[in-house]
């Protein structure tokens, strides 16, 4: 988590310069009153409690092995994947597997940037999104490359073209699943690091918020706890410390060992 943070920091600047530079000129920033809240729609409250129970969706079948145990030996011989192709379609598999922890997904993105094969990587899954394109993990893991790519190379006019693909390629994940965890959380995650200029703080809130709604009628999960924490971040920069302590409280109430949540409490008490 560590590093994809930092990758989200280095996007910064290059987004600042990207996007800044072909929009701003556009964009009317509105100034928020001495108070710290904003002049525009009230920033949704962070729910506490549900009154309807949504629909899970199934999770996805992991994609099909890529070779048949029963083709000739020969053939094998002949198709055979170098070591590095294997390890990246190994990786992209992990990466794909709806059954797939959070931290062997973190792990299997650790290895594929130590190899020096992000490219490899982003390869397969932009030829799986081509020949699948109504699988909303493909994208959804997509964009996770796009960032992960951003943040191992220096280049800031590439950083801020890889930074808007993914935020592009997480939107076309949610077009197709609303409820696809992974493309919101890191679309709301790295638009989080975006210039304040460009006025995306409530737009994060609201993935943010939508994300609480979703998660809180299934199963939880470690990386949930990131949500609270982030949630309550934003809350805090847009002037809302009510909000932020509440989203932090709720954190803790259904992870109460997670370190940053108590962090979090402890630095406003």
């Amino acid at each position: 988590m560590k590093v994809v943070l930092t990758v989200l920091a280095g996007l910064m600047l290059a987004i600042s310069i990207g996007i800044i530079m072909t929009r701003s000129s556009t964009e009317k920033v509105v100034k928020r009153p001495a108070a710290g809240l904003s002049e525009t729609a009230p920033v949704p409250e962070m729910p506490v409690t549900h009154t309807t129970r949504r629909e899970i969706l199934q999770p996805v079948q992991a994609p099909a092995a890529v070779e048949s145990v029963s083709a000739p030996v020969e053939t094998q011989k002949r198709e055979a994947p170098t070591p590095g192709t294997m390890a990246v379609g190994q990786a992209v598999e992990t990466l794909l597997n709806a059954s797939s922890s959070f931290q062997q997904k973190q792990s299997a993105w650790a290895r594929l940037r130590e190899s020096g094969k992000l490219d490899e990587a982003i390869k397969s899954l932009e030829d799986r999104a081509a020949k699948d394109p109504q699988a909303p993990e493909v994208p959804a893991t997509l964009g996770q490359a796009y960032l992960q790519k951003a943040g191992s190379i220096q280049d800031v006019r590439e950083q801020g073209i890889l930074g808007m693909k993914a935020d592009q390629t997480f939107d076309l994940a949610l077009n197709l699943d609303s409820e696809n965890w992974e493309a919101r959380f890191w679309k709301a995650t790295a638009m989080s690091y975006w210039p304040p200029q460009l006025g995306k703080g409530k737009e994060v809130i609201e993935n943010l918020v939508e994300l609480v709604k979703q998660q809180e009628v299934r199963p939880p999960q470690p990386q949930y706890a990131q949500v609270y924490a982030l949630l309550g971040e934003q809350y805090q920069k847009q002037g809302y410390v009510d909000y932020a302590t509440q989203a932090w409280k709720r954190g803790i109430t259904l992870f109460p060992n997670d370190e940053t949540l108590n962090n979090k409490l402890a630095a406003v008490k």
